[in-house]
């Protein structure tokens, strides 16, 4: 049997004109402020968030945020445009970072050329685009207080301080409040020394001491310039530092990437002396230069 379909009879426009007549009649009963918002064709769950940002939680409504122009230095942000009587602007809980840029596992700091009053909160931003965003929806990146230690995030801090002063008991702290880990480059080296030296050839089994390598060691090399008076290279602390955090192996596979880009850049420049194609297998990128990939991804600390 076929199917007849019946034409639509319902007047949309009158539903339209009746859902305008509720709305006045509710205002009329009840003096509600009535608020107009754009959608844009977004979801009903980003429609309401949107709409709370408005309203708040209790009906009040939140200003949109305001950028303020015309700082030359950060302190500046917290008075200007104000009349003498206002209160003064207080800093986000972000302070001088991007609040975008934290939401992302990014700690960047923010510019005061990029900075917006948002709730009597200053808040300062890395750039255009991340300023553009937090005043579309400034919800979306103020659910949680600010956080440095997240899951996800890779961000490493060094501590400097005259003769270490003081460097011991703050990195405690951080460990203490933060659980990062600690990494301390003068005792990696004081443990480095209590170990005999790696030989550049691995001895055959209890003719020559080994070090372990669950604990920090020194190569031949290292321990005789040491010996011999001269200063520990960045290259070795780098193996330290790496080794306490289990990421040895990444710079084994820098190393490779280095070489096989000096190797892919004198195979180019031999080719091009010739008047001849680009190698096979070497990629180039947009100006012409060779690219070599690393051979495996990288390996991120246990906390990164």
């Amino acid at each position: 049997a076929e199917s007849k379909l019946e034409p639509e009879t319902i007047d949309r426009q009158a539903l339209k004109q009746g859902e305008l007549r509720a709305v006045e009649a509710m205002r009329r009963s009840c003096p509600l402020p009535l608020l107009s918002l754009q959608m844009d064709g977004r979801p009903p769950q980003t429609a309401a968030e949107q709409l709370e940002v408005f309203t708040g939680p209790c009906g009040r409504r939140v200003p949109l945020p305001v950028r303020l122009e015309g700082a030359s230095e950060p302190k500046e942000l917290l008075r200007l445009n104000l009349e003498a009587m206002q209160f003064s602007r207080r800093w986000s809980p972000w302070r001088l970072h991007c609040p975008v840029s934290l939401y992302e596992k990014q700690l960047t700091p923010g510019v005061e050329e990029f900075a917006v009053d948002y709730a009597g909160y200053v808040f300062l931003f890395a750039g255009e685009d991340p300023m553009r965003r937090f005043c579309q929806w400034p919800k979306r990146f103020l659910t949680e207080m600010p956080c440095i230690n997240a899951p996800g995030m890779t961000l490493g801090f060094v501590l400097l301080s005259p003769a270490s002063f003081r460097a011991t008991s703050l990195v405690q702290r951080l460990h203490d409040v933060y659980g990062f880990d600690a990494v301390d480059p003068l005792r990696l080296l004081q443990l480095a020394l209590k170990q005999p030296p790696m030989p550049e050839e691995i001895p055959e089994e209890g003719t020559v001491p080994v070090p372990l390598e669950t604990e920090p060691y020194l190569l031949a090399s290292e321990y005789q310039e040491l010996r011999a008076g001269k200063t520990v290279s960045t290259t070795t602390f780098l193996r330290l530092i790496a080794k306490q955090l289990g990421i040895e192996k990444n710079l084994t596979l820098i190393q490779k990437q280095a070489e096989a880009l000096e190797d892919a850049k004198k195979r180019l420049e031999e080719a091009q002396a010739n008047g001849s194609d680009p190698p096979e297998g070497i990629v180039l990128d947009d100006e012409g230069q060779p690219v070599v990939e690393l051979e495996e991804p990288l390996k991120k600390p246990s906390k990164g």
